[in-house]
């Protein structure tokens, strides 16, 4: 990923952050891949979204929104 789809990847989230009602954090350590699909079934039926960040991208994302205060449950890699 380069430096523009960061960018753009940290603009559409804080967009999303912005406008969530709600946040759910995942860690998939322990899933398998079929409770993982099984998740993102349910979340798709109750038209809700679910997406895939790196953590790093999601920190910068979450400053000067709602939700920064989730800054401080993901990793610092």
């Amino acid at each position: 990923m380069n430096r523009g789809e960061k960018i753009t990847e940290v603009e559409y989230l804080q967009g999303q952050f912005n406008g969530a009602q709600n946040a759910f954090l995942v860690g998939f350590s322990g899933l398998t891949v079929m409770q993982i699909n099984a998740l993102r079934r349910k979340v798709r039926a109750s038209s809700s979204s679910y997406r895939v960040v790196k953590n790093r991208l999601a920190k910068h994302a979450l400053e000067g929104t709602p939700l920064a205060p989730l800054q401080d449950e993901f990793c610092n890699s």
